[in-house]
């Protein structure tokens, strides 16, 4: 029972956490970086569930210059959309993050081969509180959305039944 109050406590803790930063997410502490470390992080951090399902987690790096943005903000996105891309993921899937550069930018994508989203849930998908997962609170692409264009960025996706990808475009300044 103790155990079970305490992953209820930690999830409303999470909730609340959750809560707080879409309705009030910190302006950005820009600092000097490249994205392939936030990216590398990113891994890391998830490097558990990654291993439970045996993911193949493939990294693409084709452009990382160094420029101006908040390195936790963008780990929250990248963190956010890789474990998306984790749990749409078969076990023994494949994600794939990959920079390019883009117009006067960078652009990320994680890309998943899962199911994909399902069409009547794609105008929805940045919409707070909607979710598709059992325990989820929805707000995980809405404060993704939010951080993004608080670097005057823009994020996307485009989904089939062959997988899902999200783009995160930033510009370089």
């Amino acid at each position: 029972y103790t155990r079970t109050i305490l992953n209820e406590v930690k999830r409303l803790e999470d909730i609340v956490k959750d809560l707080l930063m879409y309705g009030r997410p910190s302006p950005p502490n820009k600092v000097q970086s490249n994205i392939s470390n936030v990216i590398k992080d990113s891994i890391s951090l998830l490097n558990e569930k990654i291993n439970e399902k045996n993911i193949v987690v493939e990294v693409d790096i084709n452009y990382d210059p160094k420029f101006n943005f908040d390195p936790k903000q963008m780990e929250q996105v990248i963190l956010n959309l890789l474990l998306n891309a984790i749990e749409s993921s078969d076990f023994n899937g494949r994600v794939i993050i990959k920079t390019k550069k883009y117009e006067d930018g960078i652009l990320i994508e994680v890309k998943d081969f899962g199911f994909g989203i399902k069409e009547e849930d794609k105008e929805k998908i940045f919409t707070p509180f909607f979710t598709t997962k059992e325990k989820g609170t929805g707000l995980g692409l809405p404060i993704s959305q939010k951080l993004v264009e608080m670097h005057n960025g823009k994020i996307w996706f485009h989904s089939d039944q062959n997988g899902t990808s999200f783009f995160v475009y930033l510009p370089i300044i």
